[in-house]
Order: structure tokens, then C-alpha cells, then sequence
């Protein structure tokens, strides 16, 4: 006779992939955010979401009163850093044993991160601490996405 575990009260079944998703700009921090996530993705076998959002240019938020005000250089130098971040992630997560996705968004970080969080239902979103004095004043990425994000938040130093 075979006897079968059944799981105790208040316990559930995990019956999906844990999702992380990580904010990604190729600075340190965020290296490091980075490299902290690929270790928990590791541990849980989950997959990750190396995300890297554009801030919208100030080109591109005065394009509703004057249209065409985004230079062709504003975009090609988008696309270049999200290019330079693409393959910073990829010489990071080269060799682990981690599924991961790179994807690219434009707006602002905090809300972008929680959006896309809130999307792929996310069990914990991993940045890296901000390292620019004048985010003490006028609030940091992980700040307003702690505030923001329905889920919890890791901040990476």
C-alpha cells in the first residue's frame, strides 16, 4: 500500500515557475542586483525578468506640444544603451542554470517595473541601490517602487 503526502493546512501546492523581476541599467548596482537575483532564481528554480527601462526623453515629453522634437540621435542613443545592457546581462547570466528573459520598456523605472511585476505576476522585484546624492532628495528608483509595487521589493547594495 502506497501512502500519499497531503499537503497540511494553510500549505498550498506550488504548481508554477516563481518569477523575479530585476530593474537592469548595466551600472554596478545593478550588476550586483542582478547577480543577487541569478542566485535566488538558482536556489528556486525560477525565472527571471532582466528588465531595462528607458526614462522617457526630454525630447520625447515635449513631443505632445511640439511633434517631432525627437531627435533620431535620442533614439539611437536608446537603442544603444539597451543594446550595451543586453549584453552586460547576458556576460553575467552566461553559464547559470537560469531562465531568463531581457526585455526593454520606456518610461519611468519605478512604475515600469511595477507594471511589468504586476503583469508577469512577479513573486519579488530585486534593484540596486540608487548611488546618485541628489535621489536622497528627490527619491530613488527603489523608493518609489517600494511605495508603488505589489509585491515585495529587494534592494541590492
Amino acid at each position: 500500500m502506497t501512502e500519499q503526502i497531503q499537503p497540511r493546512r494553510g500549505q498550498r501546492e506550488h504548481t508554477r515557475t516563481p518569477v523575479i523581476v530585476v530593474g537592469f541599467d548595466a551600472s554596478l548596482p545593478a550588476e550586483h542586483a542582478l547577480a543577487y537575483a541569478a542566485g535566488v532564481a538558482c536556489r528556486l528554480h525560477a525565472t527571471l525578468d532582466v528588465t531595462h527601462v528607458n526614462r522617457v526623453a526630454t525630447g520625447a515629453s515635449l513631443a505632445g506640444l511640439a511633434p517631432g522634437i525627437v531627435t533620431v540621435t535620442e533614439l539611437a542613443d536608446d537603442d544603444a544603451r539597451v543594446a550595451h545592457a543586453a549584453a552586460a546581462a547576458a556576460a553575467i547570466l552566461d553559464g547559470l542554470a537560469v531562465s531568463w528573459t531581457f526585455i526593454s520598456r520606456t518610461g519611468d523605472p519605478a512604475v515600469e517595473l511595477a507594471r511589468l511585476a504586476q503583469e508577469h505576476g512577479a513573486d519579488i522585484v530585486v534593484v540596486g541601490q540608487s548611488s546618485q546624492w541628489w535621489h536622497r532628495l528627490a527619491g530613488s528608483v527603489p523608493v518609489r517602487l517600494t511605495r508603488r509595487s505589489g509585491c515585495p521589493v529587494t534592494v541590492v547594495p
